[in-house]
């Protein structure tokens, strides 16, 4: 388990997978791989990431054994209107991940969007 420190709610998910094992995900197929490294490229160019004009929230989760941490705060340092939330403690699923850390994701994502928490 790679993905999160959160036991129950892994096993949970494992469950699901071995009742309907047609939601499971596969490995990556080799076009996947191809369209994944072509788009990589693409918003890796310095012409790309000039024209960026939408505001964004990059979450990273601090401990993830999946993705590069270090690679994607060097991308967000990049972004003229990207910001970094790096969760410590956190491991790839933050949305699978134990409540302390899915709870930064969400308070966050709360203060993002426009209009949220905004109803009262």
């Amino acid at each position: 388990n790679k993905v999160t420190s959160d036991p129950a709610r892994y096993r949970r998910n494992v469950g699901i997978y071995e009742a309907w094992p047609q939601l499971a995900l596969g490995g990556p197929t080799i076009r996947w791989l191809k369209a994944a490294a072509a788009a990589a490229q693409a918003v890796s160019d310095p012409d790309f990431m000039a024209r960026v004009k939408v505001p964004m929230l990059i979450v990273a989760a601090g401990a993830d054994r999946v993705v590069s941490t270090k690679a994607v705060e060097a991308y967000a340092r990049k972004l003229r209107v990207g910001s970094l939330l790096m969760i410590d403690g956190a491991e790839h699923e933050i949305l699978q991940e134990r409540d302390i850390y899915r709870e930064q994701l969400l308070a966050a994502f709360d203060a993002f969007i426009p209009g949220i928490g905004d109803a009262s």
